[in-house]
């Protein structure tokens, strides 16, 4: 009678255990897929204000690191309607040249609204860098209802 009282325990914080790890996982995989939703929501409004087009021009290739990567950037130079130039940096294509044209789509009312592109993120940006923490998540609660049946048998 002793032991089984015993075995229920130990199974108890071994649930306990595998409980903790599971909530912080799951809760890190739920706040990663909203901020990043929400990211994407903001990125979508900010996309549909750069409403005006202007022609960008590199001005400038430089080699950039990050840590032992070493990549290309450029800097491109462009002018809005309102005469305002603006001078900034981006990542580089290899196909990129010093003086060569491109268009940069901008906010008329907040002009340091500015991309290259048009594209915004897409729902597999959300679910790729969470999958990690939902598929842990889950695993410990496997383990928890796995130690339950088994306490049942």
């Amino acid at each position: 009678m002793n032991t089984d009282s015993t075995t229920a325990r130990k199974k108890k914080i071994t649930q306990i255990i595998l409980a903790v790890p599971m909530i912080v996982l799951l809760y890190l995989a739920v706040h990663g897929f909203w901020a990043d939703y929400q990211n994407m929501q903001n990125q979508k409004i900010r996309l549909a204000a750069r409403t005006a087009t202007a022609e960008g021009t590199v001005v400038r290739l430089y080699k950039a690191a990050r840590g032992t990567v070493e990549f290309s950037k450029e800097v491109v130079v462009f002018t809005t309607d309102s005469g305002r130039q603006i001078e900034f940096s981006v990542n580089a294509y290899k196909s990129d040249t010093v003086g060569m044209k491109m268009p940069v789509y901008y906010d008329p009312l907040h002009s340091d609204n500015y991309s290259l592109n048009k594209e915004t993120y897409s729902y597999s940006d959300i679910i790729s860098g969470n999958i990690f923490f939902l598929l842990f998540g889950l695993y410990f609660l496997f383990l928890i209802f796995r130690v339950r049946s088994s306490s049942s048998e």
